[in-house]
This record gives C-alpha cells, structure tokens and sequence, in this order.
C-alpha cells in the first residue's frame, strides 16, 4: 500500500476466507481469518490478521431431548471467540514527520517590516511501531425456548480486550524539546453479560407480550507501558 500525493487519500484493502460447518443442524461451526491493510501505518505494518472462531450446539435437535422437547422446545448453547482490528489513528500518515508551519505567526516575537514573519518549527517525534489496534473477545451463551416459544431466555458472558491501544506515550523530561509521539503502549479490558427474557401469548383475539432486559458491563482503566518505541 503507498499513499497518494494527496492529503486527504487513504487506502484499504481486504481480504477475507470463511468456513462453515452444519451437521443436522445440531452442530454449527464457523471460522474465519480477516486480513486488513490500511495506508496509515508505515511499509512494515501496513497488514494486520485477524482470525475468530463460533461453535454452536442445538441440544434440542438431539434424541436424548425429546422426552422434554413439549416443555423445552428449543436449547441452544454456543460460544466464539475472535479478533478485529482497528486503526485509531487521527493522522492520516502518522509516520511522517510534519514541519510546523505558520503564516504570518501570531506568536512570534519578531516583526520584519512591520508583519510578523513566516515561521516553521521542529517536527514532533514518530513512532516507527505505529500498528493497529486489536479488539480480542470471547462469549458464551445461552437460547432457551419453552412452551412453544412462549416463553424465551437469552445469556451472554463476555469477555473484550483492546491490545496495543494508541495513545500519548510515558512523559519525557522538557529538555527533549518535542512532542512525544503517540504509540501502541496501552491495554484495557471489559467484560459484563446480557439477560433477556420474553414472555408472548394469545388470549383469544388479544396479543400480548412482556419483555426484559438486563446488563451490566465493567470497563477497567487501561494498563499503560512505560516505554517508547
């Protein structure tokens, strides 16, 4: 991938391979690799691979249910885990390094000619490790339909991490004299499940319904490194 000579071009590219797996729809299996490219990182790490993984067990199709198929007419249990990508980056090119320049600076303390001059300061500092982002996550969970799906009940356990985040660098003594740079130097974790359980019924012509819904997330604080690439 190289950047265009225009400011404002960036360039993505794909690629994507899946497998599916179905056995008398009592066993599913899914699996996949993604593979990102984005023109915002340098030569070295313009791709990332992002592979994930779901499996699905339908125990209501086995044999071994039917005595309590009337009650429970649908149970499922599935679990995946996987990884994405993401490239948090507000730079377009955050691997060049930038002049600052000012017409006519505001902030000068110089005056030629009566007009405050032009003025172009020291670039801030890159980090040549500059990659992406990885959002890694796994779930477990839960389908029941009972009473003819009547009455339902969903659960999710999850779990997510946010690997090598962007973020401002450890601070450096003044005397370095320029901005450090932002950097892969940051992890942070999440998890919390989800509850949903609905009840739908008829009394003659009359449809009703009643639904709730639960969930509870914690996030902790990200978990900075103490070094500079």
């Amino acid at each position: 991938l190289l950047a265009s000579s225009a400011a404002s071009d960036v360039y993505k590219r794909q690629y994507l391979a899946r497998a599916n797996f179905a056995y008398m729809n009592r066993y599913i299996l899914t699996a996949s690799i993604r593979q990102d490219g984005s023109s915002r990182f340098g030569k070295n790490n313009h791709w990332g691979t992002f592979p994930s993984v779901s499996a699905g067990w339908n125990v209501a199709r086995e044999a071994f249910w039917e005595p309590y198929s009337d009650i429970v007419n649908n149970l499922k249990l599935r679990g995946s885990w996987g990884e994405l990508g993401n490239q948090n980056t507000t730079n377009l090119y955050p691997y060049y390094q930038l002049l600052k320049f000012a017409a006519n600076d505001a902030d000068s303390h110089w005056l030629l000619n009566g007009v405050k001059p032009n003025t172009a300061n020291a670039p801030d500092l890159i980090s040549a490790l500059l990659s992406w982002e990885t959002m890694r996550s796994w779930n477990i969970g839960i389908d029941v339909g009972a009473l003819q799906n009547r009455l339902t009940f969903s659960f999710d356990y999850f779990n997510r991490k946010t690997l090598d985040m962007v973020g401002p660098a450890p601070e450096l003594p003044v005397i370095l004299g320029a901005t450090v740079p932002k950097t892969n130097n940051a992890d942070m974790e999440s998890k919390g499940f989800e509850l949903d359980v609905a009840w739908r019924d008829q009394i003659g012509k009359v449809s009703y319904g009643a639904h709730v819904m639960l969930s509870l997330i914690h996030i902790s604080e990200p978990t900075r490194r103490s070094y500079i690439s």
